[in-house]
């Protein structure tokens, strides 16, 4: 049984004014080093996935590269190797004929 569809809920928009009254992308210090220290946290982990997103990124790339290139190789091994080598006739000039 298919699952009911949640419903659509449209987003708020945001007046220009009060977009241009903030800046920066951080709460206010409250004078808690706890909280500076959650903030870095933080910070330090999503640093982490987006690096662990980029070396993944990279490592797909190359693999697909590899893959291609050993799929190439591997289909011109086979069709050289399904040849088969026919016999050679070599004729020498004169009078006698092949």
């Amino acid at each position: 049984m298919s699952k009911p569809k949640s419903p659509v809920v449209a987003l708020t928009t945001i007046d220009p004014n009060d977009l241009s009254a903030a800046s920066g992308g951080r709460r206010a210090a409250s004078g808690s080093s706890s909280r500076r220290a959650s903030d870095d946290a933080i910070l330090s982990a999503l640093r982490d996935v987006t690096s662990a997103l980029k070396d993944l990124g990279q490592n797909a790339a190359n693999n697909a590269n590899n893959n291609s290139s050993n799929s190439m190789m591997m289909m011109m091994m086979t069709l050289l190797g399904n040849q088969q080598q026919q016999p050679q006739v070599v004729c020498g000039g004169g009078k006698r004929r092949c």
